[in-house]
C-alpha cells in the first residue's frame, strides 16, 4: 500500500472508515436512550471516554501484535485460536488491573463504592471485549482477503464502543438506579 497514490490509498482505507461511522452512529443513539441515567449521575459522563480509551488501546495493541505476527509468518490461520488464547489471557489481566485502578478512583470520586464498582466492571468488560475484537479482526481480514493492517483498528475500535458503552449505560442503569 505504501507505494499507492494518496487517493488509491484512501479509498483502500475508507470501507472500513465508513463501517465505523455508521457502527459509531448506533453508540450515539445507544447513549441517547441513556439521558435519563447520564443526568442523574453525570459523573459517568466524565468516565465514558475514559473507559473507551483505555479499552480501546487495549484492542489495538491487541491487534498491532496480532497483524505483525501475521505480517512476519509467526501466526497462521491455522494457529488463530492459540493467538486469540494468548491475547484474552494477557487482556484478563490487564481488565483487572486497569478495572481495579479506574473502578477505585471513581469511587473515590464520587466518594460511593457502588459508582467505582460500575466503572471498574465496566473498564474490565470493555477491555475484554477491545481485546477480542482487537485480535480476532486481523486473523478475520486476513481470512477474507482484507488487509488487516486497514481493517483491524477501526472495527475493534467501533465494537468496543457499541458493546463497552451499552454495557456501562445498561449495568449503570440499573445499578445506580436500583441502590442509588
Amino acid at each position: 500500500m505504501q507505494c499507492m497514490a494518496a487517493p488509491q490509498r484512501a479509498y483502500r482505507r475508507l470501507f472500513a472508515l465508513l463501517l465505523t461511522l455508521t457502527i459509531e452512529l448506533f453508540v450515539a443513539f445507544v447513549i441517547s436512550r441513556y439521558t435519563h441515567t447520564l443526568e442523574t449521575f453525570p459523573l459517568l459522563m466524565a468516565f465514558m471516554p475514559v473507559i473507551s480509551a483505555v479499552s480501546g488501546n487495549v484492542g489495538l495493541q491487541s491487534s498491532s501484535i496480532v497483524t505483525r505476527a501475521l505480517a512476519l509468518g509467526l501466526v497462521s490461520l491455522d494457529e488463530a485460536a492459540d493467538a486469540l488464547r494468548r491475547e484474552v489471557e494477557a487482556a484478563l489481566l490487564l481488565g483487572l488491573a486497569l478495572g481495579l485502578v479506574t473502578g477505585v478512583i471513581a469511587g473515590l470520586w464520587q466518594q460511593w463504592v457502588v459508582f467505582g464498582v460500575v466503572v471498574g466492571v465496566s473498564q474490565f468488560a470493555s477491555i475484554m471485549t477491545a481485546s477480542i475484537t482487537g485480535s480476532a479482526a486481523p486473523l478475520v481480514g486476513k481470512y477474507f482477503n482484507y488487509d488487516p493492517a486497514t481493517t483491524a483498528g477501526p472495527m475493534e475500535t467501533a465494537i468496543q464502543d457499541v458493546v463497552g458503552n451499552s454495557f456501562f449505560l445498561i449495568f449503570a442503569s440499573s445499578l445506580l438506579t436500583f441502590l442509588g
